[in-house]
């Protein structure tokens, strides 16, 4: 079992991670500044939505994630598209549970 201490700081890491990488990713591709969208970032409401909302988001999420990745892990692994669905598939179910808990 995790403690509260290693719940926290995997919360922290987890949102910090994302916003060093999202939020300058935004600047550059909106072509806004830093500041402006890094706002927008830290003001988002936190675990509004209800679980069928995240669920059903953390669900499309991946199905969109699956649809571009496949054909690149069956090029990049040497494997029929239907070894690399199923291969993608448990990626994507392991990263399901971990970006949803």
């Amino acid at each position: 079992m995790r403690t509260t201490a290693d719940r926290i700081r995997h919360t922290l890491l987890f949102e910090i991670i994302g916003l060093c990488t999202c939020t300058p990713l935004a600047s550059w591709i909106l072509d806004k500044d830093l500041s402006r969208i890094a706002l927008v970032a830290l003001n988002r409401p936190v675990n509004v939505r209800p679980t069928w909302m995240r669920v059903l988001h953390a669900v499309l999420f991946e199905l969109s994630l699956l649809t571009l990745t496949v054909p690149f892990v069956a090029w990049w692994l040497d494997l029929s598209l239907w070894h690399a669905l199923i291969a993608d598939i448990g990626f994507a179910l392991f990263f399901l549970v971990y970006a949803f808990v």
